[in-house]
């Protein structure tokens, strides 16, 4: 359940109840990517149903919650929170939740904090951004105790990670929360490369992020609406999930939400179905 949980984080994210018929219309004239929102929707929130090979096994909620002042900054204040349901939490009693401040002005991480509860055991991690001088700060801590560090995946069994330090970072860096909202509100155009730094695991990492041709997708109760898919190209998600395919579908409006992730792994493909298609 700790990878399941960790692919179901990863941008962002995993299905059970269906919000839409599976069912692709082949017409793709006339279709385009819109330009997009000049602000994040505050409040908002986008709920997702966790399956794995077709059996629901947990949820995830991302929220824009509103502003916040960091550092005399105006920044989004956006939290994601995953959860096994009620079968799997007898099994694996695993759940995280993470919050970004992404200043308002310039979309770039402010301050990254994700909270990880193993049944009674909780740690965090947090970043804080200094993007004028390029450099990010990073804190592990355990209330009481040391920091305990994750190093089951195969890219990171070799790398030591200090409980504190401070890195360089490139302009304009992003966390693994806000790097999801940032695409969200770029300009994208159909079959373009748009890359996106990512700070984590105290290391830099690039994402390229390429926009495949919208067509039209089913929804249900919503009629059919123009999407587009992604497949992030990164080694970040290696760090993280080990070796795995990763696509996310949005719409091709300009509200450009996520609303399929799918991860296809070893043990079996992870999905993250929207479950509340907002209005526009």
């Amino acid at each position: 359940m700790k990878r399941l949980i960790l692919i179901a984080l990863i941008f962002l994210f995993i299905p059970g109840v269906f919000l839409w018929a599976d069912n692709f219309l082949g017409k793709k004239e006339g279709l385009s990517i819109e330009p997009p929102r000049k602000a994040l929707l505050t409040p908002e929130v986008l709920r997702y149903s966790v399956e794995w090979l077709g059996v629901p096994v947990g949820k995830i909620i991302l929220t824009t919650e509103g502003t916040e002042q960091i550092n005399s900054r105006p920044c989004y204040l956006i939290t994601a929170r995953t959860f096994p349901n009620r079968f799997f939490v007898k099994l694996f009693d695993v759940e995280y939740k993470l919050a970004s401040y992404t200043d308002k002005e310039g979309l770039y991480s402010l301050r990254f904090i994700k909270a990880r509860r193993i049944k009674e055991v909780s740690d965090e991690m947090r970043i804080d951004f200094d993007q004028k001088n390029h450099r990010a700060f990073y804190k592990f801590f355990v209330p009481g105790g040391p920091a305990e560090i994750i190093t089951f995946p195969s890219m990171r069994k070799e790398r030591v990670v200090n409980a504190e330090a401070t890195i360089d970072i490139p302009e304009q860096c992003q966390d693994l929360l806000s790097s999801l909202y940032y695409f969200r509100l770029l300009d994208i155009k159909e079959k373009n490369t748009y890359p996106v730094n990512i700070s984590y695991g105290q290391v830099n990492w690039e994402m390229n992020v390429s926009a495949g041709k919208p067509y039209k997708k089913d929804f249900y109760k919503k009629g059919s609406l123009g999407v587009f898919t992604v497949s992030p190209k990164t080694q970040l998600a290696d760090f993280i999930l080990g070796k795995r395919e990763l696509s996310i579908t949005f719409t091709s409006d300009s509200a450009r939400v996520p609303v399929i992730i799918t991860v296809n792994t070893a043990i079996g493909q992870f999905r993250a179905c929207l479950e509340n298609l907002p209005d526009k």
